[in-house]
């Protein structure tokens, strides 16, 4: 990227591709951009492409012509895998990611759907070895001159005895198998990742085949079936197979985020696509969640907001990214996440100016909305912001005054920046006691 955001100057082939594929633009979140000194000095139109909080990589075809577009996460140097660890994998029952060679990463620098592949290729070993389990399937089998379980009687008299094959004794019996719908979702989604990795380059492939190949003889004895959304809610998640929800969290999230499309009857890696607005949110919360323990409420929270304008009253659901609460359970800081730097550059006169960044002037009259709410009253809000080796100082506090009935205490709002480079580990200590210091002078 030569600028923030921005791609460089498209060939006429890749932006006329792009010009057409509009659904591909809208799920990635792109915009196409003159480049008005560029076209002045060619004599003629150049255009780039502004990417928004979706990274990813689509496949798009012009005229017998196909391009990969790339959408890298625009905010560099951004550790990724630890970033996706606390985000998808907050229980820790499984230790923290931790890479054996970051060398061998090198291929995959850039790739964000490889990283988030080797990520999960991670996961699913350690899983396989430690929770991997059978359970009892109901199956429904001929037998021959033995019965097994239940003797499905309707059927014997339908299909048996007119065929003069009375030995052939229908029965409905349990099975401890592999083969159960939670093991399905594994090999599914590792076969997703499989077809992704079949389009990368072959020194990327090279890394992860081997490891997709291990996963896979280790799940043998399942069958390969089409997994849809709608199967993950018909999981139960009870005594051992609790085990099973971080995994499938995260299958989830791939098949949502994969577009496939069928080819004679396999799936084709098309499209992937990652919100990096939800994967910083769910980051804090992984880390408050971990590391503040029952105090954080990491979940979203639904309210609603009354409004009138004049022109007619109606509700607002609104949702908070977190909420900390105080000893005795009442709400103290709200906890509001915004993906982008307090140094990218902000078009327009919403901003403010704050320790040489600028923020939106409206990102705080949001939260100081949210923290007055009738159903939180909390005192102190904590806006966090990403940060790539600089300094991670809690700007602030902001105070408002006079917007919570009966209290002559202000509303304070606190911009906390959460190291997300190469040194997030060792800093994140740093954060979660900068937000505890905030939400204890809140409660």
């Amino acid at each position: 990227m030569e600028e923030y955001g921005l791609s460089p100057p498209l060939s006429e082939a890749e932006w006329r591709a792009l010009q057409a594929a509009a659904e591909v633009r809208q799920r990635l979140g792109l915009t196409l951009v003159l480049d008005d000194q560029a076209s002045q000095e060619r004599g003629s139109p150049v255009f780039r492409v502004r990417a928004g909080s979706i990274v990813g990589v689509a496949r798009v075809e012009w005229e017998g012509q196909s391009f990969s577009v790339h959408v890298r996460p625009k905010i560099h140097g951004a550790d990724f895998l630890t970033m996706f660890d606390y985000a998808y994998w907050a229980d820790r029952t499984i230790e923290p990611l931790r890479l054996e060679d970051p060398v061998s990463l090198a291929p995959l620098a850039g790739n964000v759907t490889g990283l988030v592949i080797r990520f999960f290729l991670h996961r699913l070993g350690e899983f396989i070895r430690r929770h991997l389990r059978r359970d009892y399937i109901v199956r429904r089998e001929d037998l021959n001159g033995r019965v097994r379980g239940k003797v499905l009687a309707q059927d014997y008299l339908r299909r048996s005895l007119p065929h003069r094959k009375d030995y052939i004794v229908p029965c409905q019996f349990s099975e401890l198998s592999r083969d159960t719908l939670s093991n399905r979702i594994l090999l599914w989604t590792l076969h997703l990742c499989a077809r992704a990795v079949a389009t990368f380059p072959q020194e990327q492939r090279r890394l992860l085949l081997p490891l997709i190949n291990a996963r896979r003889q280790a799940l043998g004895g399942v069958t390969l079936t089409p997994i849809r959304l709608s199967d993950f809610g018909r999981v139960r998640y009870t005594g051992l197979h609790a085990a099973y929800r971080p995994i499938h969290a995260l299958c989830r999230f791939i098949c949502r985020s994969f577009q496939m499309e069928n080819e004679a009857g396999t799936a084709e890696f098309r499209e992937f696509t990652l919100d990096m607005n939800d994967l910083f949110e769910r980051f804090v919360r992984g880390v408050l969640r971990i590391h503040v323990g029952h105090r954080f409420v990491a979940d979203k929270r639904d309210l609603v907001r009354s409004y009138d304008l004049g022109s007619g009253a109606g509700e607002k659901w609104i949702e908070l990214d977190g909420l900390v609460k105080d000893e005795d359970g009442k709400p103290c800081c709200v906890v509001e996440c915004k993906y982008r730097e307090v140094w990218e550059p902000i078009e327009g006169e919403d901003t403010l100016t704050v320790a040489g960044g600028r923020i939106r002037s409206s990102d705080v009259y949001q939260t100081i909305a949210y923290a007055t709410h009738k159903d939180l009253q909390a005192s102190a809000v904590v806006l966090v912001y990403p940060v790539v080796g600089g300094d991670a100082r809690v700007v602030g506090p902001i105070e408002a005054f006079g917007l919570r009935p009966g209290c002559d205490e202000p509303v304070t709002v606190s911009l906390v920046g959460v190291e997300i480079g190469e040194r997030m580990r060792e800093s994140l200590r740093d954060f979660v006691r900068q937000v505890e210091a905030i939400s204890h002078r809140g409660g």
